[in-house]
This record gives C-alpha cells, structure tokens and sequence, in this order.
C-alpha cells in the first residue's frame, strides 16, 4: 500500500470523527431546524469521510468495496442535507414540510438499494479492477447508470441551493454576504472535485478525490460557524424572541407576501402554512385586519365578530439599512380581557345607579344628633319639609310625634354604640293624609348611620284588603264543588272544607290530626310520595294532576282525579279531588270493548281497510303482512296506486262504487311485499265524515289467489279433458292411412298445451335396437332432430331403458343433476340442448314398444307429479292407439273375414272400453265430491250405448250393420231401469223403425240418444212426472232421430254449440261427425231432432 494513501485515508478518519463529534454536539444543543439540517450535514459526512478512509487503509479488495458501499450512505443524503440547510438559512420554512423533504429522499433511498444489490445487477459499477497485484492496490470501478443518476441529482440540488444563495446576496446587509459566500463556496468545491475526478485529470488510477472535496467545504463552514457565526446567535434569539412574545407578529415583504409569523397569530388562524401567501389571501377571513393594514381604517381597537375578540393593531413600515423600503410588520395585542372589563365596569356602573334609582326606598344619613347629612329621594315623594331643605335639618321637623322621635333617637343611639342593625315604624302626618313608614338604621360610621325608610302606606291598605278577601276566599273555598283541602310541608291538612270532610268520611277534628297520604291506596302511596318530594324541591318538576286511588273512612276505594299545587309564598299545598270512579268503570267498558274491537280487527282473515279521497292509505289490519309480507305500518300514508299491478282497475272501482254506492267481490292484482302478484277480492263502500260527506273508501280484502289457482286448475283440467276427449275421438276409426298424421297432430296438441319445446314419440323395430318410427313436433326456431335420432340405438341409453322399466317414466328437472351411470344420455341432451325433459314408456303386455317424450330446450322446469299423471294417462292412450294400429295392419294380412271380423270387434270393444275408462280414471283423479257419481253414472251411459252396439254386432249375421230400431228400444229402456224411473211416474213412448245401420253411424247416433235421454230423465221432471218420446224413421234417403220430453225444458239462453255442458257439447260434437242438422224446440219441454244420411261404412279388408 502506498503510504501516501494511508496518510490520505487517516485524514479522512480524523476528519469523520471530528464531524461525528461536533454532529452531536450541536445536535444536542440545537434550538432551530437550521442546527438540525447542520447535524445531518455533519453526520452524511461522517460516513462519507469514514467510508472513504477505511477503503484507502483496507488490504483486501472486498473490504474495500464494503467501505466505498458504506460511504454512500453520506454521497447520497450529503447533497439533499445541504440544500435543506440552505433553504433553512434563508428562511424558506414554507418549503420544509415532510412530505418535501421526503420526495427529496426518494432517490438516495433508491441508490443505497441499488449500491447494495450491485453484484446481482452490475448498473452501479459494472465492472471492479485492482490496479495491480500487490495487497491494497486501489480499485478501478467502471461507472453505470446509477452512479450517473447520483451524480446528476446531487449537482441538480447543489446548483438549486447556490441558485437560492445568490439571490439572498441582492437582499442580503454588508455584515451577513460572507456567510453566504461561505455557504457557495462548500457547495461547489465537492462538485469542481467531482468534475475532475470525472474527467479523468487525476493520473492516479483508481483514486476518488471528491472526499478531499467534502473535507474542504467542511473545512469552510467550520470557519463560516466559529469565526462568522454562520449559525448566528441573534437570529435564534431573534426567533425565539418572536415565538416567545404574546403579541401576534405577521411579517410581509415588499410585495406583500407573508414571510414570517409567531405562533401567537394562531388565534386569528393564521399559521406558518400561511407563509409565502399574499395579504389579501392571509387576510381575507379578516377583512377589518385587513382594511387597517391597507390604512382605510383608523381606529387601531377592532373586534372581530366571528372570532368574538377585540384586537389592538399596529403597523410598521419596515426599511434597510440603505432606508430602502422591505416590507411591513403587523402586530395586534389581545385586549379582549380589557374591553370586556371596561364594559363590565359601565354595565355595573349602570345597574348601580338603575338599581338605586329603581329602589322604591328613602335613604338618609344621620348624625348621632338626629340631624340630615345627605339624601337620597325620588322627585314623587312628598316629605313635610321640601327636599332642599333636607340637609341640616334635624328629625323633629319631620313630624314625628313626640314618643316616635324619642324611639327614633334610642334606635340611633343603640345602631352607633352596638353596631347592630336597628328597626322601628312610626307614623307622620303628611298633607295628603296619615303616613305609615318602617324605618332601618345601619352604622355607616362612628358617628353617622343610614336610614333606609320604606313607605308602609300602600302595605298597610293591602293588609286591610287582606283582611277583607279572606272571608270572600274562605267562602269560595268552601264552595268550590268538590273536595278541597291545604296542608303543609309535613302533610297534616290545616284546612279542609265540607266536601272533603264529606268525601272522607272522618270529622274535621280527626283530619286535622291526620296526614294526607294516609288516605292514599297503599299501592299508590310510593308515586304520591315521589310527587310530594319534587314538588318540594321544585314545584314544576312533579305533575299537578294526576290519577290515585284513595279510601274512605269506610274502607271503599275512589279512584280519582287529584289537583295539586304549591300555594304562592307559603309553604303549603292545596289539594281538590274528583271521585272519578263511575267514569273509570265506563273507561273500562270501553277499553274491554275496543280491545275485542282490535282483537277481531287484528286477526280476522279479511283485511279491512280506510283510505282517503287521494288514496292514502288511512288504516289497515295487521293482518294484510299474512297475505302480503307487508307491516301495517309500513302501508300506513302510501298510495293504493303503488300496490295496484293495473292501477286503472282501481278507478273502475272507483267508479262502481261512485255509481252503486258500494262493489261487492271486485277483483283486482295488486303486489305484495316481493312483487309477487296477489288475486284479491274487494267489498267497498264510501267512508263518511260526521257530517255525511264522503271523505274516502273503506272496505275488506280477501286473498282470493287460491281461489283463482283452483279456478284455472279446474279450468286447465277441462281443457285437458277436452283435449284427450278430442283426440281419443279423432283416433277412432281413423284409417290407417291418416294414422301418421293424426299421430302428429296429437303430439303437437299435447306439447304446445304443457308449453314444452319439442315432443317425440318413438317406436322401437321388432328387434328393438333401433326406432322405426319417429313422430316429431319443434316449437318456431327450434330445430327438428329426426333424422339424427333414428341413427341411434337404445341400448346406448341403458339408464333410461332402467328408468322405462321400473316406472314406466322418466323425468329430469336439471339435465346436469343426471347420475353418473347416464353418461350418454348427458352426453346426447347436450348435444340437442335439452336443459329439462319427461318421457313416458310405450308398453304392451309389459314390453316397452316405444315412449313418448317432451323436451324444453330454453329454460328449465319442475315436473309436477299431476303433469307426469296426465303424461302416462296418455301414454296408455297412445299405447293403445299404436296396439290398434297393428292389429288392424295385422287383419289386411288374414285370409278369413269372419275371423278377421270378430278379432276386430273384440279389439274395438277393448280398446273403446279403455279409453273411456281412462276419461273415467281422469275425472276421479279432479274430483272428490259428491257430483263425482253423477259423472261416474253418466259416463257409464255413455260405455253401455258403445257397448250394445257392439253386443248387436256380435249377434248380427252382417257384422258391419245392426238393427237401430231395436238397439234403440233396448238402450232407453234400459237407461230408464238405471236411473231407477217407476213405468208409472214418466212414460216412455218409442216410435223407432226397424232400419239397419253401418257401426260408423250406430256408434255416435247411440251416443247421442244416451245423452239426450239421459238429460231429460236427470234435468226435465223435478216432479218425477212427465213423458218422454223417442223416434227413429228414415224419410227417403236422409234417417231422422227425435227425442222429446214434456218437461221444465231448457234454460232459454242456452246456446248448443257453445255451451260447455259436457254431454251437450258432446251432443253437438257427434252431430257433426255425422254431419247431421240439429234442432232444438223448447216451446213446449225439449225437442231435439237430428237428420243426416248415413256415413259409407269403410270396407275393412
């Protein structure tokens, strides 16, 4: 190591521990934020000097990178320190908040980061060479960019502060330049250094000289500090100077900026974070301030309201030494204390003499002779002597008799020799009469007292008043009506009159020696005490009247109205009481009533209702949250309106009620709490004021949603009746060529009626690996999947066929809620976007032949158990159809008609007695109420009229026509036998010819006749007495059937083809299967006659 080096590290060292020394010492004794910035000076130095030492006198080459890395934490807070030093010599505390000098901070923290991570990024020094081998050499570091960014900020700051510094010399007196010098120069040495450190003007390699740079500014402020006192005494005096005063000092610049304030300004709300603002920003909140700064105002004493102080001002122009104007100095003192008490002197000062002025009262000084040395009189008073004589005159020429003037005297005497406070009356005689005074002598010295004399006239008369009004007061007391009484402190009645002595029951003598409370009901005894011992303390703290229960002499209990007060002046009370025992009782009456009022109101299923003109609601039963969720409350001042789903069904109401006075079962929607729609039923009527005007409705709900919910079940289930009906009757003898469509028609039928969008029915080949049939309906916009589905085979579907076994049916509410062993079935759904589906097994003979399926590819949906009933119901249907079909495909392929013939009539027997014992099953399942048999009986009329038909064919030769005439004798003979009708109560004439009919015909023509009959013997005779007619003739080539009673007939608004009497409607259906002409007459009974031709029977081959 070069010992020139060493020499130059041990410098360093010393010149770091006399800064770290010197650092604390002024740091300990810093009186200003200036010797805070200095220590920090001190203290980076410390490190950069230290640093730097140790790297010169380190051997090895990691140990000095150490310490060239620890010296860094003084060349990057070395530049900001002093810029921050600066700014404070100058003066600049505006600028030295935290948030300043934290952003100041940012980019040495950054370097330091980066000076200590440089071996895992290399952008501080990239590269580290020795110069030579030998222990110690120096070290030649490549610079990067983060060696640059530190150089270039310091600099930046650097040249900032002389910036400040050079324009504090333009302003700067003769006696402070050197000290800024000083301060230039410590900031530029370490930069010229650096700059020939940089360039490379040392031809010493590795060696830094800005260190010597450093120790040289440093050495620079040392001087500037001990021999120019850089950290100048009498500007910390100074400051605290202005800190310490109670005056408020502001002190502004030429421009009328503010440079300077103490913290007793404060009290105006002006701080130091107001400094470097102009006066008209400063003083704004202080406009009186403000007018006598800029000398529109004289008067130096203002009060400022807002801030409710008073304030003296003052201003000072301030100058150089060169008298060159620099700025203004404001002061104010604080003399709100003053001001007030300055008042407070003249507000007593005032009271005084109003008070003197005020007191009614004669004042005289006396001497102990009895003569008058001073007075105090009111101009009104009239004395026997004048009142400018009263001075030196004596006490006998006030006219005092000869007794009261020698008591006068004594008490004069007595008051000067014993000092006590004497007191005497005496009377005068005046001009205008005799005067009565009371007079008081208080000692005001050894030989004088004052005489403060009240005119006892006017006193005198009201005691005489008194006098007189109290027989008036005893009287009334006695008189008042009720029972009334005083008593004192303690309790005890002092008086009482005769109703209380009544109302009681004891003698007055026994009350008087009885405390009041002692007739109070023990359990109201604690509040009357309550109320006793507040109205002692305060008179208005404790109710005047109020209710108690008192007791009689014999024991009964009143219940009573009691008034009590403090009588004026005296400590006594008066007590009257009212037996409001009657008027209780009736209370009570009316308490019970209106709670068994509010019971009904409150828990009665209805809702009764009250709203105004507008339709505010003006009450509501509690119990409307049952039906809406709502709280009585919470309706309570709302509009009708808003709970209206249709608010104009509401000025219908309006108007019913306007018109008929009142409207009886309205229905109407309105919303519940969440939004839900209600079905409520409205009884309402106008509600009148006590004079009969209408001032608003009021009314009763009833929840009728149930009520509608089972109207369209009933309704839905009519329809649905209607539609299997209608289709069960479209399949019949349909041929077979029109099956497919029918099929279709059905299906579609069927899926738009349960809102599905899209329906199958599959039908499996022989084999049953595959569908050979495949009847499809989609919804608008959903796309047909036939010809994909009849590529697929069943056993890809093992769960579903599982499912088709064990229930004959398959319902999925979620498609992703499918177990796990349905995989391809998952797999299939998803690929035709089913999201919910049901599908009902097709079984003969139990084997699956095929199903029939609804899917929903837009939304999912909840199978209910009744749809799914409905679902298999016509899946029997369907199986039915389909077994019908194939048979009747079986009986083109049979060689012998006659067994073909009788096979077809077994089979239709069959199959029609299933589906009308399938409507039957339905209409059980809708109903269980008593009419069920009447249903029941009707439908087996209708199996029975089938039933012969193919009874006659069976024993019929020609098994496509039978005998009507007799058919129709046995079939109402025998409808007579099953509604019970005695042959002598309604007799039965038949006029039928014996004409042969096709099946196609006989089928619904009997249907008809079963209806018709079957309606005049439930329907025309109430009295079971009548005649009924059936005819049965063929006219050329058109057959005409009559059927006629002599009954009550039918109601005269009935319309056949639209009715929805099921038989009727089923009466017109079969008509015009037949297409028949159809009459009614209801002149006399019922008549209905029915003309057609007959329908080709179709060849079966």
């Amino acid at each position: 190591m070069n010992l020139s080096y060493s020499i130059l590290g041990i410098i360093l060292l010393l010149f770091a521990f006399g800064s770290i020394s010197f650092a604390l010492v002024s740091f300990r004794r810093r009186i200003s934020n200036m010797h805070t910035y200095f220590s920090l000076l001190l203290f980076s130095s410390f490190f950069w000097c230290l640093g730097s030492g140790m790297e010169l006198l380190s051997w090895q080459a990691g140990m000095k990178i150490f310490w060239l890395q620890f010296s860094y934490f003084g060349a990057t807070t070395a530049a900001p320190v002093w810029f921050l030093f600066v700014l404070s010599f100058g003066k600049y505390e505006k600028y030295l908040k935290p948030q300043f000098i934290a952003s100041l901070m940012i980019i040495p923290v950054f370097i330091l980061i980066m000076v200590f991570t440089n071996p895992w990024h290399h952008l501080l020094w990239p590269s580290i060479t020795p110069v030579s081998n030998l222990p110690g050499s120096l070290l030649i570091f490549e610079y990067g960019p983060v060696y640059w960014t530190n150089i270039i900020y310091s600099f930046f700051l650097i040249i900032v502060g002389v910036s400040v510094l050079i324009h504090m010399l333009s302003l700067a007196p003769d006696n402070k330049r050197h000290k800024i010098y000083i301060l230039i120069l410590s900031g530029l040495i370490p930069i010229i250094f650096n700059l020939i450190n940089n360039v490379g003007l040392i031809f010493v390699p590795g060696l830094d000289i800005t260190p010597i740079g450093l120790v040289s500014g440093l050495l620079l402020i040392f001087i500037g500090v001990f021999k120019f006192n850089l950290l100048d005494i009498q500007d910390i005096a100074h400051k605290i100077l202005i800190d310490n005063i109670t005056s408020g000092i502001m002190v502004f610049n030429k421009d009328d900026e503010l440079l300077e304030v103490n913290p007793a300004t404060s009290k105006l709300g002006v701080t130091r974070d107001n400094v470097g603002q102009n006066v008209n920003e400063v003083l704004a909140p202080l406009p009186e301030i403000k007018s006598f700064y800029e000398k529109e105002e004289l008067d130096n004493e203002i009060y400022i309201e807002h801030l409710d102080i008073w304030v003296q001002l003052e201003v000072i122009d301030l100058y150089s030494f060169e008298e060159t104007y620099v700025g203004r100095l404001l002061r104010f003192d604080n003399i709100t204390k003053r001001r007030k008490t300055e008042e407070a002197l003249k507000i007593s000062e005032h009271k005084s003499r109003t008070i003197l002025q005020a007191i009614p009262d004669m004042m005289f000084v006396i001497n102990r002779e009895g003569n008058f040395m001073d007075y105090n009189v009111h101009n009104e008073i009239k004395l026997a002597i004048p009142q400018e004589d009263i001075i030196g005159s004596n006490l006998s020429s006030l006219g005092l008799t000869s007794s009261d003037l020698d008591l006068a005297m004594a008490k004069i005497r007595m008051a000067l020799d014993k000092g006590s406070i004497e007191q005497f009356e005496y009377e005068i005689e005046l001009p205008s009469g005799i005067g009565y005074f009371e007079a008081r002598l208080i000692k005001l010295n050894p030989g004088e007292v004052l005489a403060i004399i009240r005119d006892m006239s006017e006193i005198k008369e009201i005691q005489k008043s008194l006098l007189e009004s109290e027989a008036l007061y005893r009287t009334i007391f006695e008189n008042t009506g009720v029972p009334t009484g005083i008593f004192d402190t303690e309790g005890y009645f002092t008086l009482l009159n005769q109703k209380m002595i009544k109302f009681l029951g004891y003698s007055r003598e026994e009350l008087q020696t009885r405390k009041w409370m002692e007739f109070v009901y023990p359990e109201d005894l604690p509040m009357m005490l309550q109320y006793h011992q507040k109205r002692e303390k305060d008179p208005e703290s404790a109710p005047k009247i109020y209710e108690a229960r008192l007791i009689d002499s014999q024991k009964q209990v009143h219940t009573s109205q009691i008034n009590v007060d403090k009588i004026p002046f005296m400590d006594e009370f008066v007590v009257s009481v009212v037996d409001i025992t009657p008027l209780k009782e009736v209370q009570m009456e009316l308490t019970e009533s209106e709670r068994k009022y509010r019971e009904i109101f409150e828990n009665v299923q209805d809702v009764f209702y009250q709203a105004d003109n507008q339709g505010y609601i003006l009450d509501i039963s509690p119990s409307i949250k049952r039906y809406s969720g709502f709280e009585r409350e919470e309706l309570l001042g709302r509009k009708l309106d808003e709970l209206y789903v249709y608010p104009e069904k509401r000025e219908e109401l309006l108007n019913i009620i306007k018109k008929e006075k009142e409207v009886v079962d309205f229905e109407v929607q309105l919303k519940n709490k969440r939004g839900n729609v209600l079905y409520v039923s409205v009884n309402a009527h106008p509600l009148l004021d006590g004079d009969k005007q209408v001032i608003g409705v009021e009314g009763s709900l009833r929840d009728v949603t149930e009520r509608r919910k089972a109207n369209e079940k009933i309704a839905y289930h009519m329809e649905l009746e209607e539609m299997i009906m209608d289709i069960s009757k479209n399949f019949i003898n349909k041929p077979l060529e029109l099956f497919d469509e029918a099929v279709n028609d059905a299906i579609e039928r069927i899926a738009k009626f349960i809102q599905v969008d899209r329906s199958y029915l599959f039908i499996s080949s022989a084999e049953g690996d595959y569908p050979t049939n495949i009847y499809e309906w989609s919804a608008p916009g959903i796309k047909l999947q036939m010809e994909g589905i009849k590529k697929l085979k069943d056993p890809h579907f093992p769960w579903m066929a599982k499912c088709f076994q064990e229930s004959g049916v398959v319902h999925i509410d979620r498609i992703e809620d499918l177990p796990d062993e349905a995989e391809n079935e998952k797999e299939l759904f998803a690929i035709q976007n089913v999201k919910s589906m049901v599908a009902v097994a097709l079984k003969v003979y139990g084997e699956i032949i095929g199903f029939i399926g609804f899917y929903l590819v837009k939304e999912e949906r909840e199978w209910d158990k009744e749809t799914i009933n409905i679902l298999m119901l016509l899946g029997e249907i369907f199986t039915n159809l389909l077994e019908k079909r194939d048979k009747e495909k079986a009986l083109k392929q049979s060689l012998e008609e006659k067994e073909i013939l009788l096979k077809e009539i077994h089979h239709r027997v069959k199959n029609n007695m299933q589906i009308i014992s399938s409507l039957l099953n339905l209409q059980l399942n809708l109903e269980d109420e008593e009419k069920t048999k009447g249903l029941l009986k009707e439908s087996q009329g209708r199996i029975k009229s089938m039933a012969m038909v193919h009874e006659k064919l069976y024993q019929s030769t020609d098994l496509s026509h039978i005998n009507f005439g007799e058919y129709l004798d046995n079939l109402v003979k025998d409808l007579f036998y099953s509604y019970g009708i005695p042959t002598d109560s309604i007799k039965l004439v038949i006029d039928a010819e014996d004409i042969e009919i096709n099946i196609d015909t006989a089928i619904p023509l009997g249907l008809i006749v079963n209806e018709l009959v079957t309606n005049s013997l439930k329907y025309a005779f109430p009295d079971k007495k009548g005649k009924v007619e059936v005819g049965f003739q063929k006219v050329e080539d058109e057959y005409i059937l009559k059927i006629s009673d002599d009954g009550v007939g039918l109601p005269p608004d009935l319309d056949v083809e639209t009715t929805k009497t099921l038989g009727l409607k089923l009466v017109y259906s079969l008509s015009e299967q037949l297409d028949a002409t159809l009459k009614v007459d209801t002149a006399h009974g019922t008549k209905f006659e029915i003309s057609f031709k007959e329908i080709s029977y179709e060849e079966r081959i």
